[in-house]
């Protein structure tokens, strides 16, 4: 669409009023602001010359045919004649009503064509409604003509409107607008009359015109508007020349449709290049956000590590993982399986792209640490805040059960996951040959014999794979030196017995035990060492004397009594939680033993409970007792010694001597307080 060239003549204030009226000759503008006063703007000067004052605010504006002479109509609806260039001259003359809009009208004025004078009356109301009004021809009887109203429509409001003899020009604020006459030929008209069908609108590019003159055409031929801008500026439009032509020249058809095929095909290639670009941006936002949510969670858990002794005090961790030792039964077999639970009570959500890693390393010196450790990974699809997400792993390896293991448990986070999967894989493999992933540590799990426990009523004899726990038994006892490699497992004395003896009162502040009487006491210290999953909920042991099963099969006793012994104190009898096993399997009695102490270890580490008072041991006793793992531990050098020097000494004798001192420094224990 061409556009028009704006030129700025002068400046007046602003006209907010929608009474402003301009007129214009051939070198002079009559401007009627709405008020009493009529501006003479002389065009070439570019200043008023006269101002004209009426009696009342002017509503409208017209010049005489021979332009000698302006006609103003005022508000106080008296029509006025005043002569030009001379003024105080007042005419009034009646008003017939010929057609009524309904609506306020904005222009009155006359369409010219040819050299046939007026053929039409237009007024234009200010909603848009235009009337036409025409007059007919003398018939041949010479009888006078009647006149014929067409009504049309344009877009309103309109503010101002001007004529010349091919169009209509009018102004709705937002545009500029022009009007078209169009002259088609009716067979409904009599003799050679032609009717006005039709109304062409083309839009000319220009805003904020309030008020406009006679159209104007200059020496060249290009017609200019002289117009009032709502700024009061007073402005001319210079109309591009290709608006005066009535045929516009149109492209042949073959080249119309090559140029609307490039057209469509250059449409095209923008809109798939936006689209590439709109997609590229996506994916660029997608993996900024995603990169975002792993920092937030790596952030989280390094403030956990960083922050341990906040999260003792019973604060739950916002992502952890945790694990219970179950014995499970397939196809006639019984296997020992970890059910770890990860939960998510953080805000974050763990999208995909997030996995579970869980690594299972034996503790045993003597395992092979590289074919006996296994890695499982589970990679997780979306876990929300407060969701919960079970996975189980077996413990069993190819070498057999081999107790205790430890468990780690990590989120690890592939960075190839940050990009979308259309893009190049050698890129990504490029970017990522440093470092692929993150990881994120989680807690640690440690399953010894005491959480392969198995109480009565859920082992099978019949299900029991003795060879193959035999393997991890033996490794077991070899790394804590209780057996050699031919050794047995089995005591064929009798049954094998071990004691440890812990403070009540320490053991009642660490595990808030609150309970008075000896045999609930002993009760709730058995449901800590078997049984910690279930701390409370329903206990799984109900009495002081624990019956159960090893992971090898074998029957072991856990036995807790309330004991006090009086001559280990300075301060008086102390009272003391004696807690027994029991059991023909050395390497049962060794596990257990083993796995109560790292219990207690971990939960006298527990810095959160301390305990009212700490007791003075005697000297005497402190010193027998050091007399006495003395003299067991010379025992044991001159075992040693023999052996080493090639002595006489049989296998057997030498096994004794080994097993026996393990007996004395499992029957005799210091008291843990």
């Amino acid at each position: 669409m061409e556009r028009c060239s704006v030129e700025y003549l002068s400046e007046f204030s602003d006209f907010q009023s929608d009474s402003v009226r301009i007129i214009q000759d051939d070198t002079n503008l009559f401007l009627a602001c709405g008020h009493r006063d009529v501006l003479v703007f002389n065009v070439e000067e570019r200043r008023v010359t006269t101002v004209m004052q009426f009696e009342d605010s002017v509503t409208n504006l017209a010049l005489s045919n021979d332009k000698n002479r302006l006609y103003a109509l005022c508000a106080n609806g008296g029509l006025y004649c005043t002569p030009l260039p001379q003024l105080r001259g007042e005419q009034r003359s009646p008003i017939r009503v010929l057609q009524s809009l309904e609506q306020p009208i904005v222009f009155v004025g006359t369409w010219v064509s040819g050299e046939h004078g007026p053929q039409c009356l237009i007024a234009v109301g200010q909603r848009g409604k235009l009337l036409m009004v025409r007059s007919k021809q003398s018939s041949s009887e010479g009888k006078e003509a009647d006149y014929s109203f067409n009504e049309h429509s344009v877009r309103g409001p309109v503010l101002c409107v001007c004529v010349d003899d091919k169009r209509l020009y009018y102004s709705s604020l937002n545009d500029l607008h022009t009007l078209q006459f169009t002259t088609i030929s009716s067979s409904e008209a009599t003799g050679n009359e032609s009717q006005l069908q039709a109304l062409t609108s083309d839009s000319l590019g220009v805003c904020r015109v309030i008020a406009l003159a006679r159209p104007y055409t200059n020496p060249i031929g290009s017609v200019q508007l002289m117009g009032i801008s709502l700024s009061g500026r007073l402005v001319r439009v210079n109309l591009p020349q290709a608006s005066e032509k009535v045929n516009v020249p149109r492209l042949p058809p073959s080249l119309a449709g090559q140029r609307v095929k490039d057209l469509l095909a250059s449409i095209g290639n923008i809109w798939e290049r936006a689209e590439s670009l709109k997609h590229k941006l996506q994916e660029k936002n997608e993996s900024l956000k995603r990169l975002n949510q792993v920092i937030n969670v790596c952030s989280l858990l390094l403030d956990t590590h960083g922050n341990e002794k906040k999260f003792n005090m019973g604060t739950k961790h916002p992502i952890s993982c945790h694990g219970v030792a179950r014995w499970s039964s397939l196809l006639q077999r019984d296997s020992l399986t970890l059910t770890c639970v990860l939960e998510n009570s953080s805000g974050c959500t763990l999208e995909h792209g997030w996995t579970l890693c869980i690594q299972v390393h034996p503790l045993s010196q003597y395992s092979n640490i590289e074919s006996s450790s296994r890695t499982y990974s589970f990679p997780l699809k979306k876990l929300d805040s407060d969701q919960k997400l079970d996975v189980t792993i077996p413990l069993e390896t190819v070498d057999g059960l081999s107790l205790p293991v430890k468990v780690y448990c990590s989120l690890t986070f592939s960075l190839s996951n940050l990009f979308s999967p259309e893009a190049s894989s050698l890129v990504v493999s490029q970017l990522l040959t440093e470092m692929g992933c993150i990881s994120a540590p989680l807690n640690s799990i440690t399953v010894d014999w005491l959480d392969a426990l198995r109480l009565e009523g859920s082992f099978s004899h019949g299900n029991t794979r003795h060879d193959s726990f035999r393997d991890g038994i033996q490794a077991f006892l070899r790394a804590r030196g209780a057996l050699t490699k031919d050794s047995d497992t089995t005591s064929k004395s009798g049954p094998v017995v071990v004691l440890i003896r812990v403070s009540s009162e320490l053991l009642k502040a660490k595990l808030h035990i609150s309970v008075t009487s000896s045999s609930e006491t002993c009760v709730s210290v058995l449901n800590w060492l078997v049984s910690p999953e279930v701390m409370g909920q329903a206990k799984s042991v109900q009495s002081p004397v624990v019956c159960a099963y090893s992971p090898d099969g074998r029957s072991v006793k856990i036995m807790a009594k309330e004991v006090t012994l009086g001559d280990l104190c300075s301060e008086g009898p102390l009272e003391v939680l004696e807690i027994r096993v029991e059991s023909t399997s050395v390497a049962a009695v060794c596990g257990l033993h083993h796995a109560i102490l790292r219990r207690l270890q971990v939960l006298l580490r527990d810095s959160t409970v301390k305990c009212c008072h700490t007791k003075q041991i005697k000297a005497q006793s402190l010193c027998e007792a050091v007399r006495h793992v003395e003299s067991l531990y010379k025992d044991l050098q001159d075992a040693q010694n023999q052996a080493a020097l090639g002595g006489t000494m049989k296998t057997d004798n030498r096994s004794e001597i080994l097993f026996r001192v393990f007996l004395q420094l499992r029957a005799n224990p210091l008291v843990i307080l």
